[in-house]
Parts: structure tokens; C-alpha cells; sequence
């Protein structure tokens, strides 16, 4: 996408999603979330969750999005298929892989 960023381990095992830091970004306490310094009126944007993070970033780039109606629906209906649908699939699996 050509955006600048800065990547910022959140070790989940240690409980630092738990953190006063953490928590101003992402109040629900988990990952992914991100600070968009440039956000709104230039002050920094904290956004959580992948789906809100995905369209933020395709608006702001123009890049993965359209601005026709018609298309820009379809890529909604793709992006809540992947986060109420293969997302949660793809995190049970992943769960019970761990278990012996």
C-alpha cells in the first residue's frame, strides 16, 4: 500500500493487551489495531478490529476499493464473509490444533 509503519509486539502470553497503553487503542483487548498518525483533521486515528483497520486503510490509499455503489458492495460482502464466516473457522482450528 506504500504507508510507512512501525510494527508493535503485543506479547498476549505476558497479559500486555491488558495494559492501560493497549487498551486506549484497542478496548476490547485484542489484536490487530493500529495508530494512523495522519488519521482525521491530521490527529492520530486508533482503530481496532481487522475489518474497521482493512476498510480504513483501502479509503485512505484508494487501493482494494471502489467508489462505485455496486463494487464497493461486493467488497463489504466479501470482507464480513471473512470476519463472520472463514475468520472464525480459520481461529477455532487454529485453537484446537493446540490441543494434545
Amino acid at each position: 500500500m506504500g504507508l510507512e509503519y512501525e510494527v508493535h509486539p503485543v506479547n498476549l502470553q505476558k497479559g500486555e493487551q491488558l495494559s492501560k497503553a493497549f487498551l486506549a487503542i484497542s478496548p476490547s483487548n485484542k489484536i490487530p489495531a493500529i495508530i494512523d498518525p495522519q488519521g482525521t483533521d491530521d490527529k492520530p486515528l486508533t482503530i481496532f478490529e481487522s475489518g474497521a483497520i482493512l476498510l480504513h486503510l483501502a479509503e485512505k490509499t484508494g487501493l482494494f476499493w471502489s467508489f462505485d455503489y455496486g463494487r464497493r458492495c461486493l467488497i463489504q460482502q466479501w470482507l464480513m464473509w471473512q470476519m463472520g464466516g472463514f475468520g472464525p473457522c480459520t481461529r477455532t482450528a487454529a485453537s484446537l490444533s493446540q490441543i494434545r
